[in-house]
């Protein structure tokens, strides 16, 4: 029997779902209230907290360790030099109404100690396919500031690459060291020796300024003795697609430079490559490194080398760093399909539910 009051010549007589749903969605938005009740007060115990550190002695962090909570925002100093073999760059970071990044930077005192150093903003640039130039001050130096954690962005899909050494890392001696497939990826690299003329390989369907065409791989042997796979760049189809176009190589030796990376995707393949093909141009609709390396008995990296638009040998450049299409498209993609779930579930809703009516007279209390 449901609840009913009568109020002079009002009645109140909720229904027992309709209670329900109001006693749940009070409960909620009290627990919120509390919430952000909850977190005022953290922010001002923030505020005050960081008042009371600007006004303490600073830090020298060449021999002092920060406590994580108590030294927050509190000045410090330190000695020493910037290293430059990495820097990091958190996305996202707006300055005056203007996208950009905040630069993170090792920096190592003169007593030997790593820090981690926020150097500040700086712009996207015009393109957010290459990362912008970042020098830092060569020599010792001193630094001050104060004391910070790292601001929060919000939502991450992903995890973050914290182990990638690429982009900014010192090239790697391709002759010397073999790069590791997931945290070399992107990395610049070099290497000394001569091309094989015996094979290349022809990676179709690639496009480069609107027109048909193929990237090119060609066999590279360093001084050292090892075998490479070299990504020479794009070649047009020519007039015909019967005849493969002539790929002549550089002769003698050569230094060549470039970036690591994985030959791209081109979507669904049918059948098999041929790998075992040992015809001295080969035409692929798709290229796995470590199959190639077993059909044909080589001992490739997993990566192949990228060549620099300098480099002997290099063909037409359309290298970029990352996926084919950028996060934000990821995203939009996202919220599409966020969209249509809502949608669904909103017409399953309407479509099922419907009012009843309540014909017995209603009962006073």
């Amino acid at each position: 029997m449901p609840l009913s009051l009568k109020i002079g010549n009002h009645l109140f007589q909720p229904g027992l779902w309709p209670s329900l749903a109001f006693v749940a969605l009070l409960t909620l938005l009290l627990s919120l209230a509390a919430w952000q009740w909850q977190r005022a007060g953290e922010k001002q115990a923030l505020i005050d907290g960081r008042e009371a550190h600007r006004q303490a002695a600073p830090l020298d962090l060449g021999r002092e360790l920060p406590d994580p909570e108590l030294d927050r925002f509190r000045p410090a100093v330190a000695t020493g030099r910037y290293l430059t073999d990495q820097q990091w760059l958190l996305d996202n970071r707006l300055y005056r109404g203007q996208p950009g990044y905040h630069v993170f930077s090792l920096f190592r005192t003169r007593e030997g100690r790593l820090l981690l150093v926020n150097r500040g903003w700086i712009s996207v640039g015009e393109s957010r396919e290459f990362l912008p130039e970042l020098p830092l001050p060569e020599g010792r130096v001193r630094i001050s500031g104060h004391l910070d954690r790292p601001e929060s962005v919000g939502l991450v899909l992903g995890e973050p690459p914290y182990d990638s050494i690429a982009r900014q890392a010192a090239p790697l001696d391709l002759g010397r060291e073999l790069p590791y497939p997931e945290l070399d990826r992107f990395r610049p690299a070099v290497a000394t020796g001569r091309y094989l003329t015996d094979q290349q390989w022809l990676l179709d369907n690639r496009l480069y300024r609107g027109q048909p065409g193929y990237h090119v791989f060609s066999l590279f042997r360093t001084r050292e003795g090892r075998l490479l796979l070299v990504n020479r760049g794009w070649i047009s189809v020519g007039e015909s697609r019967e005849f493969l176009p002539e790929l002549p190589l550089p002769e003698g030796r050569v230094r060549i430079s470039g970036h690591l990376d994985r030959p791209e995707s081109v979507g669904l393949v049918l059948g098999e490559p041929p790998y075992d093909s040992i015809a001295r141009r080969v035409r692929l609709q798709s290229l796995d490194v470590q199959a190639l390396s077993r059909a044909r008995g080589l001992d490739l990296p997993a990566l192949t080398l990228v060549l620099d638009p300098q480099a002997p040998g290099a063909l037409q450049y359309d290298w970029r760093p990352g996926a084919g299409i950028g996060p934000e498209k990821h995203l939009g993609y996202a919220v599409q399909w966020l969209a249509l779930a809502t949608a669904l579930v909103i017409i399953y809703v309407g479509v099922n539910t419907r009012r009843i009516e309540h014909d017995e007279p209603r009962e006073e209390t």
